[in-house]
């Protein structure tokens, strides 16, 4: 199914298609259909970027639409106001591990900062409302009684998370040469 509603979305104008991404990346009455979706922009983007002609999904509307969706947590306040517990028992490990892939590839691949993904003021902003929220969540999550008594399996989306979040860093240390954080 995903991969059908991916062609079907790569043969949509890009306007339309746009739409329809930010409606499923938006809708919390699906959750993994959420989560499946940053695949799919994460998709249309690369499409954009590696293409010669103008796209909309690879221009500063790419971050309009879904950097306030999708480099963030779901909702904005989710941390520290969740326990552990919780946290991994929802959808958005899953989504965020989506959401910070989405980033790492935008920030490797737009070299020439189409999205205006690498300036200072957006790298500042996803720090603030993103990263640092999660980094804090994290190191208390991974300090906390409840990790001791945590199976490796219920482990893998912190770490998931923790090797997302060593990957933006070491993608924003190579790009700028010092580390953004």
């Amino acid at each position: 199914m995903f991969r059908i509603l991916s062609l079907l979305l790569s043969s949509a104008p890009p306007p339309l298609r746009l739409q329809l991404l930010k409606d499923l990346t938006t809708d919390s009455t699906l959750p993994q259909m959420s989560v499946a979706s940053v695949g799919l922009v994460k998709e249309a983007f690369l499409e954009a970027i590696s293409s010669t002609k103008p796209n909309i999904f690879a221009s500063a509307i790419f971050l309009q639409v879904f950097g306030s969706v999708l480099l963030r947590p779901n909702p904005p306040d989710l941390f520290p106001n969740i326990s552990l517990a919780d946290f991994k028992d929802s959808s958005e490990p899953s989504r965020l591990i989506e959401c910070l892939s989405l980033y790492y590839v935008v920030l490797l691949r737009d070299k020439s900062n189409l999205t205006g993904i690498r300036d200072r003021d957006m790298l500042q902003h996803v720090e603030q409302t993103f990263l640092k929220p999660l980094r804090s969540a994290l190191m208390a999550w991974m300090d906390g009684p409840e990790v001791a008594d945590s199976s490796m399996h219920d482990m893998m989306p912190l770490i998931s998370l923790r090797l997302g979040i060593e990957r933006v860093d070491g993608a924003k240390a190579e790009i700028f040469g010092t580390s953004t954080t």
